[in-house]
């Protein structure tokens, strides 16, 4: 179906025109049929006007009646021998072109001779003509109209008609057969399985990071520990001084908590200091944790006399997917037991785990005053082998992983929310943050600790860096949601059926620009996925919201050409 203008005399046949105008338009988008009186508003420059829609036009009706060729001017002179007239301006374009024309014969009007008429239309008799008379109207219209769709004839129209209906039958079955296919698909994560579903999600997360980037919390400061040239392989048990010196610093100035993104599992020469200062710490009321990475029968590797002072323990592995961490580690269950992470005591210093509820994704813990709560994440993920990175994740057991909103790294840098350990032991210099109230992240800046994100180019991010937006997202209540199976799969089918109802609109009357709508489509679907996460932080898998209108599409194209032959 192509664009037709209507090309007709003001002072012959203008209510056979504004008629012929209305049914067409009942026949097709009214945006596809030109009429001046339609589609020149005032002010407009007609001539311009005129000329746009006959360039984008395929078709020309030249509506021809008793008194077409005989019109005259004021004068007395025949309109048609005058270079300036717009009827002859408009076919003469279309006959030159090569386009489509077609007479429309009206009021018992005949096609004039080539004889009569001005050498530029002389070829105008040579297109073949159909008629619109009073008594058979409906059905001379029935016959145009079949005409424009690419049908022949009355009978054909009718096939048409036919066809178009039973494909809006059919369009049921596809609906159904394509939401089972679909639901499907997402129930055995078919996409995931090489990679495909993570990849996008992970796109869609970065473009609505770098949209709108997460608030980092006021409460959240970071102190970095620089590695002298000694401690390429670790850092040197003798820093445990420095970290005695921070935790009372910190403690008495009434800091949250104060985390520490290490390991400790061999003791050293300071470890009394340590053990002094994390129990001075615990009865002011800082919560003081170190990580662990590692069982050994059932228990946290680290030193033993951490839990005995009152330091938490939590589990540091971040975890990768698609060698780019995506998802913080809320808590670990193996052997029938529940660890919690390294984030969750720094950030919400849970005094005991109380449940795991995989069929929820909830965790519920109590905190320091005794008080039941809960914390959503995203995902409990089985873990299918042992990890060499992580040995706590070992084959069998599960992990309660929550998507996070990532920020730069460079904001994390920042002088005004990050510290060197010898500054922060010096005392906080006027124009620094205070550690009251805070949550104090202390990392090593070391290259043995760095790892890549969705925001990274390359592996730059230091893992506490990483630690930081984990617990950045427990602290300001900015995890991200994942859309649960159920909507996601009505979202997609509600996909289904609005393409299959744009292509059985459009049944019979493709247009020049119709394939771009696909394109245009995916695009607003992959849009608004990212709006959603940036704005909500709501994430939904868009790969599959690309693939419902995309197989949609290509099915009904197959229906389409199957009913055009059989009715052709």
């Amino acid at each position: 179906m192509a664009d037709i203008f209507i090309s007709y005399r003001r002072d012959d046949s203008p209510a056979y025109a504004r008629l012929l105008h209305e049914k067409l338009s009942e026949a097709f988008p009214a945006s596809v049929v030109f009429l001046d009186l339609k589609r020149i508003d005032a002010g407009d420059k007609w001539a311009d006007t005129l000329q746009h829609h006959l360039d984008a036009s395929e078709v020309m009706l030249v509506v021809i009646g008793r008194g077409w060729i005989d019109a005259t001017d004021s004068a007395g002179a025949r309109r048609l021998d005058q270079a300036d007239d717009v009827v002859r301006w408009e076919v003469a374009q279309f006959l030159d072109t090569g386009r489509r024309v077609i007479p429309v014969l009206v009021d018992g009007a005949v096609l004039p001779d080539a004889a009569a008429l001005p050498d530029e239309l002389a070829r105008l008799p040579g297109h073949q003509a159909v008629s619109l008379s009073h008594l058979k109207f409906d059905a001379d219209m029935q016959n145009l109209i079949a005409c424009l769709g690419g049908w022949h004839g009355t009978a054909g129209f009718l096939a048409w008609t036919e066809a178009r209906t039973g494909l809006g039958k059919k369009s049921v079955a596809v609906v159904l057969a394509l939401s089972i296919v679909l639901l499907s698909l997402m129930w055995v994560k078919a996409f995931d399985l090489y990679g495909l579903d993570t990849r996008t999600t992970s796109l869609i997360q970065s473009i609505g990071d770098a949209l709108n980037e997460v608030a980092l919390s006021d409460a959240l400061l970071i102190v970095a520990i620089r590695p002298e040239a000694s401690e390429q392989l670790g850092l040197d048990p003798k820093r445990r001084k420095q970290y005695a010196e921070l935790i009372d610093i910190a403690s008495r100035q009434g800091a949250r908590s104060v985390a520490f993104d290490l390991t400790l599992t061999k003791p050293g020469p300071f470890d009394e200091a340590l053990k002094g200062a994390i129990r001075g710490a615990r009865a002011r009321g800082t919560q003081v944790v170190f990580g662990f990475d590692a069982l050994r029968d059932g228990e946290e590797w680290t030193l033993p006399w951490l839990a005995e002072t009152g330091a938490a323990v939590g589990l540091t592995c971040v975890g990768q997917r698609l060698d780019k961490a995506s998802y913080a580690t809320l808590a670990l269950v193996a052997k029938g037991r529940t660890y919690g992470s390294f984030p969750l005591y720094a950030a919400l210093r849970p005094t005991a785990i109380e449940h795991l509820a995989r069929d929820s994704l909830e965790l519920t813990y109590r905190d320091s005053q005794g008080s039941e709560r809960w914390q959503d994440f995203s995902l409990m993920e089985a873990i299918g082998r042992n990890d060499a990175d992580c040995p706590a994740r070992s084959e069998g057991s599960r992990v309660a992983r929550s998507m996070i909103r990532l920020s730069h790294r460079e904001r994390l840098r920042d002088p005004s929310r990050r510290l060197t350990l010898e500054s922060a032991l010096a005392g906080t210099p006027s124009g620094m943050p205070q550690f009251d109230g805070k949550v104090i992240l202390v990392g090593a800046t070391h290259s043995l600790d760095l790892l890549q994100t969705r925001m990274d180019a390359t592996a730059s991010r230091f893992g506490f860096e990483f630690q930081a937006d984990a617990i950045n997202a427990l602290l300001t209540g900015n995890t991200v949601r994942p859309l649960g199976f159920l909507p996601q799969w009505l979202a997609s089918v509600i996909l289904i059926g609005l393409t299959l109802l744009w292509r059985l609109a459009r049944f019979g009357r493709q247009r020049r620009w119709e394939f771009l709508v696909l394109p245009a489509l995916c695009l607003l679907v992959f849009a608004a996925s990212v709006a959603l996460y940036a704005a909500f932080g709501l994430l939904v898998d868009g790969l599959y919201y690309l693939v419902a209108p995309l197989i949609t599409w290509w099915v009904f194209t197959a229906m389409e050409r199957r009913s055009h032959n059989a009715a052709a």
